[in-house]
Formats: C-alpha cells, sequence, structure tokens
C-alpha cells in the first residue's frame, strides 16, 4: 500500500473514513435502531466508540505526535486512555455515561487500528 500513498495521505484517508462510518452510526444507524426497538446485538452502543482509537491514533501520527517511539504502543496508550475515562465515567456523571459495551467497542477499535496501520506498510510498523 506504501507504494500509492504517503503515511498522511492515507491516515487522512483513514480519518475522513472513519469519522464518516462514525457519524453515521451515532447520528443515522443509532436512532433508527432504537426507535424501531431492534436488538442489534449492541453495535448500535459501541458504534461510536469503535472508531475513537482508530481517528485519534492516525490523527496525532497526521501532525507528527507520538506517545511512544512505537506505534503499537500508541495505539495501546490510547486505548486504556479511553478505558480509563469510561472507566472514571462510572463514578463522575458529567464526564460521559458509562457503559461496559463501550470496553468492547474499544477493544475492537485496538485491534482495527493495529490492522489499519499493519495494512499500510506490513513490513514495518514503527
Amino acid at each position: 500500500m506504501h507504494k500509492y500513498l504517503s503515511f498522511n495521505q492515507y491516515s487522512v484517508g483513514v480519518i475522513f473514513v472513519s469519522y464518516i462510518f462514525g457519524l453515521i452510526i451515532n447520528q443515522i444507524y443509532r436512532p433508527w435502531v432504537y426507535e424501531n426497538n431492534i436488538n442489534d446485538l449492541g453495535i448500535a452502543d459501541i458504534g461510536p466508540s469503535f472508531f475513537f482509537v482508530v481517528v485519534v491514533s492516525f490523527t496525532i501520527w497526521l501532525f507528527k505526535i507520538r506517545l511512544t517511539l512505537i506505534k503499537e504502543w500508541d495505539i495501546l496508550l490510547i486505548t486504556l486512555g479511553y478505558i480509563i475515562l469510561e472507566f472514571i465515567s462510572y463514578f463522575i456523571s458529567f464526564i460521559g455515561t458509562f457503559d461496559f459495551k463501550d470496553f468492547i467497542g474499544l477493544i475492537i477499535s485496538y485491534f482495527l487500528t493495529l490492522w489499519l496501520l499493519k495494512w499500510y506498510n506490513p513490513n514495518t510498523l514503527h
């Protein structure tokens, strides 16, 4: 993949597509599922969390910000940060609404981000 796009171009595409999917899930799909009382196995609930780590990881890399020297560790730290924030929201309600399903969405987002990073350059990830 890296022969055709720079990492910055790839990052912009990943951010844009992930943001659009997250927006569609949050603004269209979730209300539709709730209004029609559809059991979608919690996809509407975890949908936005599914894209958090992807968007944040590729955004910080786009702006040349690194949390660590290894991108895989950046992904892990971002995921853990969101998990801690979700846990804190159980005790402090103005931070957000605690939902255990969001933990699942964040873990899926962790693996999706790793996959997107590896897909860009399967040989070297750092």
